[in-house]
């Protein structure tokens, strides 16, 4: 969490606090890996603090930078006021291969844009959509083009830094997707009315008053400006939501440039309260939790997606009667997060855990941020070296660049089409690229996905993604696929009152999946229905000219048949498309 104002901590605490149940955790032991730690943020004398309180250097830092500018600007980073970053620079020059977690900002600071504000009680200059507005330029206009290079150049200036970059963090859909340019209570009090709530089913929601699709393309423009355009190699790009489930889902950019999913860590997040004068927000935890059920319900949604990567964390004073009165472990709370923190690692493998290493009221905090140094404290430092430090689970810096070499690649999912294949995976910790071998073609790339063409029909393939790095090769994954031609016709046609036309769909992902059909040419009202498998859809009205969507919900992986059915009198379709809930077309 950068150090911005009051204001808008306040109003993303107010807007997140949930209710809180037991984790009921799955992820085996066999499965952990190794959690790299670095320390934040943003001060170079708290980080020398903690070696030099500790003993060991962490593996690396977290830094702020933000769009308006684009430079890594926050804290002792900006502290020239130019585009030099010094305490990174320090960084690449004190601890080579190290890892920097950078966070593109572009909540904070819209003003600096020409995007006005979020502080509603400053009314010069407010505007509820401003971040949204921001995000939209990004993402169609070539507005902030010059300064997504100039991160991409300052990354490949430091060829000896591993970058993990957040593209907005703590992202929203307050912030990055009000349309409207209403109040976002506003727009939640219109569809409550109606009977909807945004979060359990954003499709619902007209794109007027809150649009996803606009993050989804910043996201990745930002991405493919930096890595595949610019050519900065040394980066792995993290999707950084909220904790709610609903939005961690709505905002969700796809695939392609998502190699990690990140989250916080807070008092809150894992059930402990807060020294506030709220009593709800003082006595979270004393249902007997340990995590918050919407953090829980997203890191299982993510677990099956990406790897994970925790990107803030901090222990914030707790009430003094909070340990007692919550059942906790240990009397001291500090001790209690530290468990909880790492209970999360361990029951999701986590792969990088950020730990925000700092006096936060010496920086201008309110007082319930306290003082989150884990060196400052006698108890608190044994115990973090007893946990952490002494862990051979957590990698600490080595002074050199690993000699291990990358684990395997999890998650390798197949997608079979017309004569070609699209493979898609996990992030491997520690690679560098991807090799993919398949008959005696091998191929390379530094993505998490590959499609690939020129395959022979009804032909089964075994396909082979091996991570790689400067000390060699890491195990190979498998999968088998097997193209297939496009039915001729397929769904699109004419169709006879009561007529049903079907496909079969290979699906690789379970979720919400969406049809889009638009009518021919003197198609009006024509009414059809569609199932995906056992999963009816319900009815839809097709024009000419619109796209008119079907969602079928909880759909779950496989070869299924997608069907359509008219009950209108000359339905002609000109497009039919289905997309998967990470919004990947699925071809047919």
């Amino acid at each position: 969490m950068k150090r911005t104002n009051k204001f808008l901590c306040l109003v993303l605490m107010a807007v997140l606090l949930t209710s809180m149940l037991t984790p009921c955790y799955t992820n085996s032991e066999e499965l952990r890996s190794k959690t790299t730690l670095l320390i934040g943020q943003t001060y170079q004398d708290e980080f020398e603090g903690y070696v030099s309180g500790i003993g060991t250097a962490p593996a690396g830092t977290s830094h702020y930078g933000e769009i308006y500018t684009g430079t890594i600007n926050q804290g002792d980073d900006g502290k020239y006021f130019d585009d030099s970053a010094p305490y990174l620079h320090w960084v690449s020059q004190n601890y080579p291969n190290a890892t920097a977690l950078i966070a593109i900002s572009i909540k904070d600071n819209p003003i600096a844009g020409g995007y006005g504000h979020l502080n509603p009680h400053d009314p010069n200059g407010y505007d509820p959509s401003c971040v949204y507005k921001a995000t939209k330029d990004i993402a169609y206009t070539n507005k902030w083009d010059a300064n997504i290079k100039k991160f991409a150049q300052k990354f490949k200036h430091y060829p000896n830094i591993t970058f993990l970059v957040r593209i907005g963090y703590e992202v929203n859909l307050l912030m990055m997707a009000n349309a409207s340019g209403q109040e976002f209570t506003t727009i939640l009090d219109k569809y409550n009315a109606m009977g909807i709530n945004i979060y359990d089913d954003i499709s619902l929601v007209d794109p007027a008053d809150i649009d996803i699709k606009a993050y989804h393309d910043a996201y990745n423009k930002i991405a493919r400006m930096i890595r595949d355009e610019e050519g900065a190699s040394n980066v792995k790009f993290v999707y950084h939501p909220v904790r709610g489930f609903g939005e961690v889902k709505a905002l969700y950019p796809g695939n392609q440039y998502v190699d990690y999913i990140g989250f916080s860590a807070f008092n809150h997040d894992l059930s402990i309260g807060t020294d506030e004068a709220n009593d709800f927000v003082r006595t979270i935890g004393y249902d007997g939790s340990r995590i918050d059920s919407n953090l829980q319900q997203s890191l299982d949604w993510s677990s099956s997606r990406k790897p994970i990567l925790i990107a803030e964390a901090a222990y914030q004073k707790a009430p003094t009667e909070w340990a007692a009165a919550a059942g906790a472990s240990h009397s001291n709370a500090f001790l209690e997060y530290i468990d909880r923190l790492i209970e999360v690692i361990e029951a999701y493998n986590i792969q990088y855990l950020t730990y925000i290493n700092s006096n936060w009221v010496g920086h201008h905090w309110p007082a319930h941020w306290g003082d989150s140094r884990v060196e400052a404290f006698s108890d608190v430092k044994a115990y973090w070296m007893n946990k952490v430090v002494h862990n051979p689970n957590f990698i600490h810096y080595s002074g050199s660049s690993s000699t291990e070499k990358p684990e395997a690649v999890s998650g390798l999912r197949a997608t079979p089409a017309d004569s070609q294949v699209t493979l898609n995976w996990n992030a491997s910790a520690g690679a560098a690229t991807y090799d993919i071998e398949y008959d005696s073609v091998r191929l390379s790339t530094t993505l998490t996905s590959k499609l690939i063409s020129n395959l022979t029909n009804d032909r089964t393939y075994v396909f082979k993604v091996i991570p790689i790095n400067t000390n060699g090769s890491g195990p190979s994954a498998t999968i088998t696929a097997k193209p297939q031609s496009i039915q001729s016709g397929g769904l699109i046609g004419s169709y006879a009152n009561g007529e049903t036309k079907q496909v079969q769909v290979i699906l690789t992902a379970s979720g919400m999946y969406r049809l889009d059909v638009t009518g021919e040419v003197g198609v009006v009202s024509q009414l059809i229905s569609s199932k995906l498998g056992s999963v009816d859809g319900g009815m839809a009205a097709i024009d000419y000219g619109r796209v008119s969507s079907i969602y079928f919900h909880n759909v779950q992986p496989g070869a299924l048949t997608l069907s359509i059915q008219s009950h209108s009198d000359s339905t002609v379709l000109q497009e039919v498309r289905l997309w998967d809930p990470n919004n990947q077309e699925i071809l047919y």
